[in-house]
């Protein structure tokens, strides 16, 4: 499941990346729901459990940039990226306040990516509490500002991604970029941590001028 909220539990994570599963975050008293679903149901059926109103619907979809062509496409025929705006619009649609994502990123292109990047803008515009199940700190960079690390049910981080990254704890597999930087800092090449791509080829650029 890759969408899921927040039941009954009260919660201070908002806009969080959480570096676990969702077994650790169950078990840090976070009392989760799921969506639940048939893969023969049409979209519209899906989303009718909540009897709201066709135009609301219709709203939902605007807002998520989704073609209300899908409402009458069986579950099983849509594609995995649809499918997650589905369900997430199956979450806005039930006024829920609390979102989780587990492991959303999987499977989205990078293009798919930015757009997703700009719906969860909205989403924490919106006042919404997001929080983000993902072995990825690039998106974990991108969608969150704190990050929680967990390791045998125990949490070993819980900060800014940028701390974690400078702390050079290895409890989290670092993505690419930082281990290119290290390798060239290892020659003195005086690079400085980062996630962003850009970032870094500025910084290259400074220390070869």
């Amino acid at each position: 499941m890759e969408i899921m909220y927040v039941n009954k539990s009260k919660i201070e994570l908002a806009t969080t990346a959480f570096y676990g599963d969702v077994l650790d975050l169950m078990n840090m008293g976070v009392d989760i729901d799921g969506i639940e679903y048939d893969d023969n149901w049409t979209v519209k059926k899906f989303l009718s459990n909540s009897l709201l109103a066709k135009k609301r619907i219709e709203t939902v979809f605007k807002y998520l940039d989704l073609d209300t062509k899908y409402l009458n496409v069986k579950i099983k025929d849509l594609s995995k990226v649809t499918f997650k705006y589905v369900l997430l619009s199956h979450a806005l649609l039930n006024n829920v306040r609390t979102i989780v994502f587990e492991r959303f990123d999987v499977g989205l292109s990078n293009k798919e990516k930015k757009n997703m990047y700009q719906i969860i803008k909205k989403l924490k515009n919106d006042g919404l509490t997001l929080i983000f199940i993902t072995k990825d700190l690039l998106f974990a960079n991108q969608v969150a500002e704190n990050i929680i690390v967990i390791k045998n049910k125990k949490e070993v981080f819980n900060g800014k991604i940028e701390d974690l990254i400078k702390s050079k704890k290895n409890i989290v597999d670092m993505p690419p970029v930082i281990k290119f930087v290290e390798c060239a800092n290892k020659k003195n090449a005086g690079l400085t941590y980062t996630l962003d791509h850009k970032e870094l080829l500025k910084d290259i650029f400074r220390e070869v001028v």
